[in-house]
């Protein structure tokens, strides 16, 4: 996986990009608080899992034997059907986290 290729540079620009991510997704969270219907649940769940995703992500990045890397894939699989459950299926987002999971424990035990 291109995970393997990663450099301390390479990491680093992906627990930014992890960070960024992250904060896109609190702050879209916010905006959603006052929404009402199935679509803003359905859209607040999605928010609300890819946050705990990604907090997991940002986790893993910066530290190879995190705890959180052992939830990696149990968040990856409960975020997949609230995305299903979105209006649009653009933009949704295919593999990952058993690459990282992998590239992790690689970093660990180097």
């Amino acid at each position: 996986t291109q995970l393997a290729l990663l450099d301390e540079r390479g990491t680093s620009t992906a627990l930014d990009r992890t960070r960024d991510a992250l904060a896109t997704t609190r702050s879209l969270l916010i905006e959603t608080r006052g929404s009402e219907g199935r679509q803003a649940d359905a859209l607040r769940r999605a928010l609300t899992l890819e946050a705990a995703l990604l907090d997991a992500v940002g986790s893993a990045l910066s530290n190879p034997t995190s705890p959180l890397i052992a939830e990696l894939l149990a968040r990856d699989a409960a975020l997949r059907p609230a995305l299903a459950e979105l209006p649009t299926r653009r933009g949704v987002r295919t593999g990952g986290a058993q690459a990282l999971v992998d590239y992790a424990r690689t970093r660990s035990a180097g």
